[in-house]
């Protein structure tokens, strides 16, 4: 609260006059006593026209009849800090004489100030708002870019699967062509050595039994033929059969390999993929916690700014109550110094009208006191008692300026007493900004490093729930191969052992 107070203007007002001279004789003394007191009732009814005015209108401190009477103005201001209502009381104390328009500049200057508080705080919060849009436009770019860069890979990963996995399945389709070429030739080579034997059998037996006794040959022979050719036959179909068996065998082996190669390669592409996911994955924990710095730095150049622009507006308020105070001051001054000069001017008058009177009284008493006794003694008395009045005229003129000074002095140290306190008001609001700003930076710092801590405590679970998911995708690979190939599981167990992959 800062209370600017000016002094009444009745520092230099004129003191009594002096009591009259007690030399006189007792006897005279009630008639003295008489005669003073109509002199007197006469000086201080002419000093009364002037000196109540001032005592009056110095007296006078209520509600403003005039600008040109004693007022005390307050004024209550409500606002917000932190979100606490605070409430500052403000007086302002005019003098008399004091002008009017002070006032009204004053209020003048000080709404101007407020208008450009206001928009120095409007400024402030509209470049916040834009740097914390342009911030989280900046961070949705970085993150749709690395979401874009890994698509962009998953894309190329895929294109390059699909084509791979048509170059595995013409060359399956161009291996089945083969092999069936290579097995039917093979089938029909064995085939026909098959049936030559068979022949060469034939030959042997007409051979055996043209040696036998030709009685017995045409009967033998034709038990004999049909016994061969019923063997023959069955071993035929054995054959055949055996051949088929060996080519559906050998096709399930061709075909187990090529379902092998096909699993390699999609479980090669998912860990390729689930590389792309992890990294992508990692980008993004490096990018919230990059993100994160970067918006704690501008939540402390926000708060910076904004206790640097309430510094700003203090001093500026500071310097204006100063100039204020020392103009206030410096008129309280040079109005008392033009009062002394107006006192001081009409001072001597007052003191040659006060002497005079004086003088007058004395001789009045001369002149009762001493009736018969020579004039030259009456006129001897006269001269000392004018001597001595001029003495007392002018130690009263030095001690009046020597109150005048004294109190100029007075006046002028209690104007620098006051600047000097509102110095250290000032200087106490200062220091206690700056505390708020250094607790509200503390409480940052620990709020950004409890949301750090935080984020760091999720990222196991993150990744937990990551490589779950990614195994899971493998699984369900695997259980799809085992129920597309249980039956060639069988086959592939014994001869293909070492190439599962289940």
């Amino acid at each position: 609260m800062r209370s600017v107070k000016s002094d009444k203007l009745s520092y230099f007002t004129a003191p009594p006059p002096p009591e009259p001279p007690v030399d006189y004789e007792d006897e005279r003394r009630a008639q003295l006593k008489s005669a003073a007191a109509k002199v007197t009732t006469v000086d201080t009814t002419t000093n009364s026209n002037q000196t109540p005015k001032r005592n009056n209108a110095a007296d006078n401190v209520g509600s403003r009849k005039s600008p040109h009477r004693q007022t005390v103005t307050r004024k209550t201001r409500i606002y917000m800090v932190d979100g606490v209502q605070v409430t500052s009381t403000t007086h302002q104390v005019f003098g008399v004489k004091q002008d009017y328009e002070l006032r009204k500049q004053q209020l003048h200057d000080l709404r101007r100030l407020q208008r450009e508080e206001a928009r120095q705080l409007r400024e402030l919060h509209t470049k916040a708002d834009s740097q914390r849009n342009e911030q989280a436009k900046r961070f949705a770019i970085e993150k749709e870019n690395i979401i874009k860069s890994s698509d962009l890979e998953l894309q190329a990963l895929a294109r390059t699967q699909k084509h791979q996995m048509k170059e595995a399945e013409d060359s399956h389709t161009e291996d089945m062509k083969q092999t069936q070429k290579r097995i039917q030739y093979e089938q029909e080579r064995n085939l026909r050595a098959f049936r030559e034997s068979l022949k060469h059998e034939q030959k042997h037996l007409k051979m055996e039994v043209d040696a036998m006794p030709k009685a017995q040959r045409k009967d033998l022979f034709r038990v004999r033929k049909d016994e061969l050719d019923r063997d023959q036959m069955r071993r035929e179909g054995e054959f055949l059969e055996r051949q088929q068996a060996e080519q559906e065998i050998t096709l399930r082996k061709v075909q187990l390999a090529h379902k092998l190669r096909i699993l390699q390669l999609e479980k090669k592409f998912q860990q390729q993929k689930h590389a792309v996911l992890r990294s992508r994955e990692a980008s993004e924990w490096d990018m919230e916690e990059k993100q994160t710095l970067e918006r704690h730095i501008l939540y402390k150049q926000e708060l910076k700014d904004r206790f640097y622009l309430q510094r700003t507006q203090m001093l500026a308020r500071h310097q204006r109550e100063l100039e204020h105070m020392r103009k206030v001051n410096e008129m309280n001054e040079d109005e008392a110094q033009r009062n002394y000069a107006v006192y001081k001017k009409r001072l001597p008058k007052d003191f040659r009208t006060e002497s005079k009177t004086r003088i007058a009284m004395f001789k009045e008493s001369l002149r009762i006191s001493c009736q018969g006794e020579d004039s030259s003694i009456i006129n001897e008395k006269m001269r000392a008692f004018e001597e001595k009045e001029k003495m007392r005229v002018k130690n009263a003129m030095n001690d009046h300026e020597l109150k005048a000074e004294r109190k100029l002095r007075e006046l002028r140290a209690k104007n620098q007493a006051a600047i000097k306190e509102l110095e250290e008001l000032h200087n106490e609001k200062r220091k206690m900004l700056l505390e708020a700003e250094q607790s509200k930076l503390e409480i940052y710092e620990k709020e950004y490093e409890q949301v750090v801590a935080d984020w760091k405590a999720k990222l196991p679970l993150r990744k937990q729930e990551l490589e779950a998911q990614f195994a899971k995708e493998l699984d369900e690979l695997d259980a799809f191969y085992r129920r597309d190939n249980a039956e060639l599981q069988a086959i592939t167990s014994q001869p293909f052992a070492n190439q599962s992959l289940f």
